[in-house]
């Protein structure tokens, strides 16, 4: 049976299969525990929703407009995200984020700002020109992942691991690194907001 969502609802351990949501609102639910599989959200507005440790599988979503809805502890796997301010999903309970994990996900045009991801595991995910400022990335694991140019500002990335990793943009003097690992050659780029040449 086909889900509705025309009426506030709250939805537990839910599986929620092939949604298609495009150029339409999602307003007044609550999803706790629920598992959304090969569902997309194309120029939705999600208005006034909240998301508990829900999982997210081979899922889309583009142009989301986030309207006063919160998620907590979400785990991608597959997916795609595009254009998300992450930090606009954060609620007001400390040590409770967004993301708690995510696995073979692509972010493009993501903003990620104030996070707590210390020792995240962005396991084979890819980034493209997406945004970090002021996180604490401590001990983060980040080997192997493509960054598509995308910044760090303002982090705490010590320990950090980036070995293998490409194509992330950090500058020295505005992130903390100590003991952070990166891999040659691509951590001459390090060297690229202090106007060095190397030849």
């Amino acid at each position: 049976m086909e889900e509705r969502f025309d009426e506030p609802k709250e939805w537990e351990e839910k599986e929620i299969c092939k949604l298609i949501m495009e150029d339409t609102t999602l307003e007044d639910q609550t999803f706790l525990e629920c598992v959304f599989s090969n569902c997309q959200f194309l120029s939705t507005r999600i208005k006034r929703c909240m998301f508990r440790n829900c999982t997210f599988q081979n899922c889309i979503f583009v142009g989301v407009d986030w309207d006063f809805s919160s998620m907590m502890d979400g785990k991608f796997f597959d997916c795609v995200c595009v254009g998300v301010n992450w930090s606009l999903l954060k609620t007001k309970i400390r040590r409770n984020e967004p993301i708690y994990e995510a696995k073979n996900t692509f972010f493009k045009y993501c903003s990620f700002y104030q996070m707590g991801l210390r020792r995240f595991h962005f396991e084979t995910c890819r980034f493209q020109e997406s945004y970090f400022e002021e996180c604490n990335m401590q001990e983060c694991h980040m080997e192997q992942i493509d960054f598509g140019k995308t910044q760090f500002r303002g982090c705490d990335l010590r320990k950090a691991d980036f070995r293998g990793a490409v194509g992330y943009v950090i500058d020295l003097q505005q992130n903390k690194l100590q003991d952070a690992k990166f891999s040659f050659p691509e951590v001459i780029t390090l060297l690229d907001g202090l106007g060095i040449r190397i030849e």
